[in-house]
């Protein structure tokens, strides 16, 4: 991006947000497509108030989630809670006991009663039956029971070999979910847990999928957490489209998938600025530094060499 183009973005921004309604349409109708795309995104972003917020922040209003406190030792149902672990999209989440089968479990707590999003994450999981993707126990009124996983996020610089293992499992689980018709939109290291048998997906709180209409012909129709046109997931891994509230399929996941890929090859972001208007700019108009400066030309090659061996051997085994 050029000065120039950058000076023309930020003159048309400033001025959008002095007007609304007609006036305001009118004004990007007039601009330059180009300074006007990125622009809409940056006016959405502001509108939404969802610009770097974790997914879990971003839940529809509506819904009205509140962290369900629950101290050591108290009983949800057949599950003793042990301790807080973290944060989830409904609530918070807790390292909890299965009283029944003697194990331990992840409950995902919320102080409302089963809401759309909630149950929608549920059925997601339970749809996704593969070895990288968090496994789902049990549903309750106001809990999910999900595998506990005694594990780190996903996080880089990874040694070349670690991160390829990595990346090769963790798109596995995304081919998975999008043969289901499911896009994940909130993929991110945060929701990417390495555990010592693999990567494991969490999180499909913010995911939508799509099913075939029940009548005849061949449309489908897509059924998701939020409404076509709301901004959902976390502004350093969200593709363009998603910033501008525009559809999203599995090439969205595919954004994050690269974003996630580079971060773990280099330790840093794909993409970096000073502010979030910048940051949306850079994603929209930019591409990221080249891997090979940060991680070196050698370890690119190697993880590359990686790659063709790995694609070869699954060639052999197909034929």
């Amino acid at each position: 991006m050029t000065p120039d183009h950058w000076q023309a973005i930020e003159a048309l921004y400033h001025a959008a947000l002095q007007l609304t309604g007609e006036p305001r349409s009118e004004l990007l109708r007039r601009a330059d497509p180009k300074v006007r795309s990125t622009v809409e995104a940056m006016l959405a972003q502001e509108a939404s108030a969802v610009l770097d917020r974790p997914a879990w922040e971003q839940a529809d209003a509506s819904i009205e989630a509140r962290p369900l406190e629950l101290a050591a030792g108290v009983m949800l149902g057949p599950y003793e809670v042990v301790s807080v672990i973290g944060s989830g999209g409904m609530g918070k989440v807790y390292r909890a006991k299965d009283t029944r089968l003697n194990r331990d479990v992840a409950i995902k707590a919320s102080a409302a009663q089963f809401s759309q999003r909630f149950e929608r994450e549920a059925k997601t999981i339970a749809a996704l039956n593969h070895p990288n993707i968090c496994q789902i126990y049990d549903v309750g009124p106001d809990h999910l029971a999900i595998e506990f996983l005694d594990a780190q996020e996903l996080k880089g610089a990874l040694p070349p070999d670690l991160a390829l293992k990595a990346a090769i499992q963790l798109a596995a689980a995304l081919e998975a979910a999008h043969r289901k018709s499911i896009t994940h939109r909130d993929l991110k290291p945060a929701n990417i847990l390495n555990t010592k048998s693999g990567v494991k997906v969490l999180d499909f709180g913010l995911a939508k999928f799509e099913v075939l209409k029940p009548a005849r012909g061949e449309e489908t129709q897509t059924r998701a957490l939020t409404d076509e046109g709301t901004i959902v997931g976390t502004l350093q891994y969200m593709a363009p489209e998603q910033l501008q509230g525009k559809p999203t399929d599995a090439r969205s996941d595919i954004f994050s998938f690269g974003c996630v890929l580079y971060e773990i090859l280099t330790g840093k972001r794909a993409f970096r600025a000073e502010n979030k208007a910048t940051l949306i700019a850079a994603i929209i108009d930019r591409e990221p530094e080249l891997a090979y400066r940060r991680c070196g030309r050698q370890k690119t090659a190697r993880i590359v060499r990686h790659a063709g061996a790995q694609r070869q051997a699954e060639s052999g085994r197909k034929k």
